[in-house]
């Protein structure tokens, strides 16, 4: 997490970005935060399918929906899955006000990277709060499939970044939501991978909007899979003796 000697900068950073959004789009309000903790010397990788630490939709009857269609309120907590909450928020278009339409669990039609059950986004965005994890943070994984005509990305409560999938691992958006950000994109129309996120983090907001489809079966929006948490841990030798 952040020193407070860089505190100054950051939130200038921060700032600025800030500035790039309209003022008509509001902003949910962000998850409470964790504590500060020390900062890792050391990963140890929890595994992604590991009971606990991932989100992956797959218990979900498809058709399941949350949104403005439905009568969602904004800020809901829609679902729970080892130990991650998943509340649903505006979707900002790249210019005009906000959007909050619908979030619906469907069956994934691209098998390379979705599995099983999807989460689609169209026209709305959605938060995943890891703050119940009582252990340091190395990194959280999503894979995505990108039918969206934008995209948004906020970490930990930051100002949202409007833009492509693709162009998320910027130097303006490391320095606008404060933790790297690594794509691993795989070869084929539409783009589609997994996105890593470094840091100790507490929340990650993700949103969508859908486009005209290619065929009458492939769904437009943002779909995402497989919201993974990995454990970050202290070398032995660095932490404290136990007590006598």
């Amino acid at each position: 997490m952040t020193s407070a000697l860089a505190r100054p900068a950051l939130l200038a950073a921060l700032t600025l970005a800030a500035a790039a959004c309209s003022a008509d789009q509001a902003l949910a309000p962000a998850p409470p935060s964790l504590a500060t903790g020390t900062t890792p010397v050391y990963q140890e990788p929890i595994p992604p399918d590991s009971p606990g630490q991932c989100m992956s939709f797959d218990s979900l009857p498809v058709g399941t929906r949350w949104g403005a269609s439905v009568g969602t309120p904004k800020g809901s907590i829609v679902h729970k899955e080892n130990n991650i909450d998943m509340w649903v928020t505006d979707f900002l278009p790249a210019s005009g006000t906000a959007w909050y339409q619908d979030a619906v669990i469907r069956s994934a039609p691209y098998p390379d990277v979705l599995i099983n059950r999807a989460l689609l986004l169209d026209k709305i965005g959605v938060v995943f709060d890891f703050s119940a994890f009582q252990f340091a943070i190395d990194r959280v994984t999503f894979r995505f499939v990108d039918r969206s005509t934008v995209e948004n990305l906020a970490v930990d409560g930051s100002p949202v970044y409007i833009g492509q999938v693709a162009a998320w691992p910027t130097p303006i958006v490391r320095s606008m939501i404060l933790h790297d950000v690594v794509l691993d994109l795989r070869a084929g129309i539409p783009t589609r991978g997994e996105v890593t996120i470094y840091g100790d983090l507490n929340s990650v907001r993700v949103g969508g909007a859908g486009e005209e489809p290619i065929t009458s079966t492939d769904m437009p929006g943002l779909w995402l899979d497989k919201v993974c948490v990995y454990k970050a841990m202290i070398p032995h030798e660095q932490q404290p003796p136990h007590p006598l």
